[in-house]
């Protein structure tokens, strides 16, 4: 599972690239009910772009020998021409979850896209369903089902996600989150989310709390058997 604020530290210290700083106070620009519906959708996507890079940075490539430029050159496909190996979906939660659409698709642009509407009832936590555009004929055209939800706070939502897309034959489903609590992460867990699953860099989820002294994270996947950083 990926967070936009681990992945904002981890961008300092992995890649240099920016100041931490800018990108947490776009974080806080982010919870703040005073930022304006214009400039929070900006925030959005791009808090999403940098969720979404890193979601992405281990999806590996296969040859590819029909690329021909404009000019009619061909490309070898010798490691200049590639294409990804893996047939991604992106699956937002509606409504929120399609605010990070655009983001995602500028760094999958042939992914598939698979709305999931969920609501809650008035009086009660459970959420019901009320729009799926999954295809009638199962995940065996889906490598990889990236759900898109910019905030899990109990994760009752994500969860009946997550089981449908596992019913649905999805081979690996990545949750690609702005922000998490404690509690979301237990509940994610408990639904089968591999806590074990390193990124680019061999970090598991609980290697980046760890190091970035997210003590609430840490605790939850401690207690969901995650292995202790080395």
């Amino acid at each position: 599972f990926f967070q936009a604020e681990d992945v904002i530290r981890a961008l300092v210290r992995s890649r240099g690239l920016g100041d931490v700083y800018k990108r947490q106070h776009k974080v806080t620009l982010l919870r703040d009910r005073r930022t304006k519906p214009r400039d929070f959708r900006g925030l959005l996507r791009e808090l999403s772009s940098y969720v979404g890079y890193e979601a992405t940075r281990s999806l590996s490539t296969v040859p590819r020998h029909d690329c021909v430029t404009p000019r009619g050159v061909h490309v070898p496909a010798d490691g200049r021409a590639t294409r990804l190996a893996a047939r991604c979906a992106l699956v937002p939660i509606m409504r929120a979850g399609l605010g990070m659409v655009e983001s995602m698709q500028a760094l999958l642009p042939n992914a598939a896209v698979h709305q999931i509407g969920m609501f809650k009832r008035s009086g009660s936590d459970r959420p019901v369903e009320y729009y799926s555009r999954l295809p009638k004929h199962g995940g065996d055209s889906c490598d990889i089902a990236f759900i898109l939800d910019p905030v899990v706070a109990t994760a009752k939502t994500m969860t009946p996600v997550i089981a449908k897309l596992k019913a649905w034959g999805a081979h690996r489903i990545v949750a690609c989150v702005i922000l998490a609590s404690a509690e979301g992460l237990r509940a994610l867990h408990e639904a089968g989310g591999d806590v074990h699953a390193p990124n680019q860099f061999g970090w598991t989820p609980l290697h980046a709390a760890s190091n970035f002294s997210q003590c609430e994270a840490v605790g939850a996947l401690l207690r969901g058997a995650a292995a202790a950083p080395s």
